[in-house]
């Protein structure tokens, strides 16, 4: 149960990522990806709560971000949440990126 718990709460933060990460401010006439830094920074402490939680709970949230870039093609409409350009892309590695890092080196084995 706390395992598939830690996949909706991936889903869930991927989720609210998706929507955030086109955020941008222009201060100065220079684009700043607030949204994207924030939403790929949000994983972390996520991650290592879950791995405090269960064991490999970061590889559970791994699979709910996963989760939703793989079933966003089958999105109502056909629509996508996150676009093919250079932050969809930058939001899509970087998350999965970060909690690749966040499986291998932190690992709870131990428990």
């Amino acid at each position: 149960m706390t395992r598939s718990a830690l996949v909706l709460v991936g889903f869930y933060v991927a989720a609210l990522g998706a929507v955030l990460h086109r955020q941008v401010a222009s201060p100065a006439g220079i684009e700043l990806p607030w949204g994207l830094v924030l939403a790929v920074a949000v994983i972390v402490p996520v991650a290592l709560a879950a791995d405090a939680w269960v064991r490999l709970g970061s590889a559970w949230v791994a699979i709910g971000w996963a989760l939703l870039l793989m079933v966003q093609g089958y999105a109502p409409g056909g629509g996508q949440w996150v676009a093919g350009d250079a932050l969809g892309w930058s939001f899509s590695l970087g998350g999965l990126g970060v909690l690749v890092c966040l499986v291998v080196f932190v690992p709870r084995l131990n428990r």
